[in-house]
């Protein structure tokens, strides 16, 4: 079966052809380009509506689009984690730190939580703009920047950097507990 996406774009461009075909042959008039931008306006909708399953936006878990997705974090040097109209919840928990590590989580229009092991130490850079940052020791804010560090911070020894931003949505840094 063909994808719903091609059929809706197909029907479209029919519906386009035909309507400027009827207001150029016939005494008809149609609004052709209002109509047009009517159908565009209702083709994203059900577009939306009727996404298919296997169409996926989050395209290797760490973005999160139109989407809920729940991720564990590698061990990797460095991950970034993306939030745009969704949800996501990425544990950090299990990250073995072996050298220093680096995490980028952004959050726009949507909801993000961080889960971090409380025997990890962690440099958080946080900065929000219309949105809510939630640190680990209660403290929120909603526009500005901080840092907060938790753990021994030793220079010389692994550690886990994080970079958290949230523009008209709320992110979420806390201790998993076991």
């Amino acid at each position: 079966m063909r994808h719903f996406r091609t059929i809706m774009w197909g029907f479209f461009f029919i519906l386009a052809g035909v309507l400027l075909m009827i207001n150029q042959l016939t005494d008809i008039d149609i609004p052709v380009f209002r109509t047009l931008f009517g159908l565009l306006i209702m083709f994203i909708g059900f577009s939306i509506l009727f996404k298919r399953k296997h169409y996926d936006y989050s395209y290797n878990k760490k973005d999160a689009v139109f989407d809920d997705v729940h991720t564990e974090a590698s061990s990797s040097n460095f991950e970034k984690y993306s939030v745009v109209f969704g949800k996501q919840t990425v544990d950090a928990s299990n990250m073995i730190l072996d050298t220093n590590k680096k995490i980028k989580f952004e959050v726009v229009f949507g909801e993000g939580t961080l889960l971090l092991d409380p025997d990890t130490p962690v440099i958080i850079k946080a900065d929000a703009a219309f949105g809510n940052v939630d640190l680990p020791n209660n403290e929120q804010f909603s526009f500005g920047s901080r840092t907060y560090e938790f753990g021994i911070i030793d220079r010389n020894e692994p550690y886990l950097e994080i970079s958290a931003n949230a523009v008209f949505g709320r992110l979420n840094i806390r201790l998993k507990r076991i």
